[in-house]
């Protein structure tokens, strides 16, 4: 866990990127951890309008900014290079396109059982059409090593 790392009792700055329309991480991160604050990136201007109302309903718009940014770039843009970051998560998307993600290029046999839940991702959230979830992680180090002396 990131508190095992950082400890609960200190402040720390995170960065979510894709918080999606909940903003959920970053929620119960500040409130099992008052002394955080975390930025939280979203490309969809549907999900930053609901992240941000469900911040603002739990009053939390002073711990937590979420911002929209250009689906280019994951951290250009968000970063201060003013600022110290401690921490960086997200749930990456793990597809290249819509067919990998319907599991339509391994499809599971005849024989077994359907799953017993549903994704209730939109294709924004879970498809990364530049090369998937390894190519996303290589985007963020590549991009990290701009912010390398604004990490503690």
């Amino acid at each position: 866990w990131i508190e095992d790392l950082i400890g609960m009792k200190e402040q720390a700055v995170g960065i979510d990127i894709g918080g999606g329309c909940s903003c959920i991480h970053a929620l119960l991160a500040v409130r099992m951890n008052p002394l955080w604050e975390m930025i939280v990136s979203e490309i969809d201007p549907l999900n930053v309008k609901m992240a941000t109302e469900n911040v603002e309903r739990n009053h939390l718009q002073n711990q937590i900014k979420v911002i929209r940014v250009d689906p280019t770039m994951l951290l250009h843009g968000l970063l201060d290079k003013t600022k110290q970051y401690d921490f960086l998560m997200c749930n990456p998307p793990f597809f290249t396109d819509i067919i990998e993600a319907q599991g339509l290029s391994n499809t599971r046999t005849s024989t077994r059982h359907q799953a017993n839940s549903v994704s209730t991702a939109s294709d924004i959230e879970m498809i990364f059409n530049q090369g998937g979830e390894v190519s996303f992680v290589k985007r963020i180090i590549n991009e990290s090593y701009s912010y390398k002396n604004n990490v503690r």
